[in-house]
């Protein structure tokens, strides 16, 4: 039998609406608050890389994202983002 951890893989989704309203999960969040919401969710992450998946919709500025993005970095997490599909 496998010794392997075989404990999901969490992601944490990061969506920012039209009107640049950022949500963790579900929960609406101010950008200001991102990284104190985020960090206790990141610190439980203990067998891999965290990752938080970017869900933005498509007229946001790209500022936003990046702010995400360098939450990410200072909390030891990776980023992806995530695409409407076609």
């Amino acid at each position: 039998k496998s010794q392997g951890d075989t404990k999901a893989k969490q992601n944490v989704v990061v969506s920012i609406d039209a009107n640049k309203q950022f949500y963790v999960g579900t929960t609406p969040v101010a950008y200001d608050s991102l990284k104190s919401l985020l960090q206790p969710i990141i610190l439980k992450e203990k067998t891999e890389i965290p990752t938080i998946v970017i869900n933005a919709d498509k007229t946001v500025e790209i500022d936003a994202v990046v702010g995400v993005m360098k939450v990410a970095k200072e909390l030891g997490a990776r980023t992806v983002l995530s695409v409407e599909k076609q």
